[in-house]
């Protein structure tokens, strides 16, 4: 039931020291008591909003489990990301993690970007996380970065140059021990 005070009339109020308020309306008093006065809270969300390697954006608006190519030899990826809540507003706090690169959390405070660098060849999924109030995880976003390597960096490359060098090294043996043993053979 709803209870207005007039629009002309100054508003009558009175805390009680039981700690009510009671207000007085066009209806009548109302009592309102703040102990039990329950606002919802609702979780704070995150997501990833972008991608940047260098200063070329690879991918805005990043969905839940992406998957992200970087270049090979790049210095630097940014993830910016971002949290949503009408209860808790500017006091979220964040943390990120890079599988394969961080063991724990970074607490990146309210700082809503993760700088990346000196990433080598692979894989590596990267996590966010918001941080409620009461430091509780709330929400998490995550994306999957994969590194590209250099042409010479492919394993395929590196396994050609090694079969290369070992027959090389086996030709290189077989000429010198067959040459070692016509001299052999032409002093007898």
């Amino acid at each position: 039931k709803s209870s207005r005070v007039r629009k002309d009339f100054q508003q009558i109020s009175l805390r009680a020291q039981d700690g009510k308020i009671w207000i007085a309306t066009i209806k009548g008093l109302v009592e309102l008591d703040p102990g039990k006065i329950r606002i919802p809270s609702q979780s704070p969300r995150i997501h990833i909003e972008e991608v940047r390697e260098g200063g070329t954006s690879l991918k805005t608006t990043v969905l839940p489990n992406d998957v992200i190519p970087i270049s090979p030899g790049t210095e630097r990826v940014n993830i910016r990301y971002g949290g949503t809540s009408l209860s808790y507003g500017e006091y979220l706090t964040y943390a990120y993690r890079l599988d394969g690169i961080d063991r724990d959390w970074v607490e990146a405070g309210n700082e809503q970007v993760a700088r990346l660098t000196d990433l080598k060849p692979g894989e590596y999924k990267f996590m966010v996380t918001v941080l409620s109030l009461e430091d509780r995880t709330e929400d998490e976003a995550r994306v999957t970065l994969i590194v590209e390597p250099f042409w010479w960096q492919r394993w395929e490359i590196q396994l050609l140059g090694l079969m290369l060098f070992v027959v090389t090294i086996s030709t290189g043996v077989t000429i010198a021990v067959r040459a070692r043993y016509r001299r052999r053979n032409e002093r007898h």
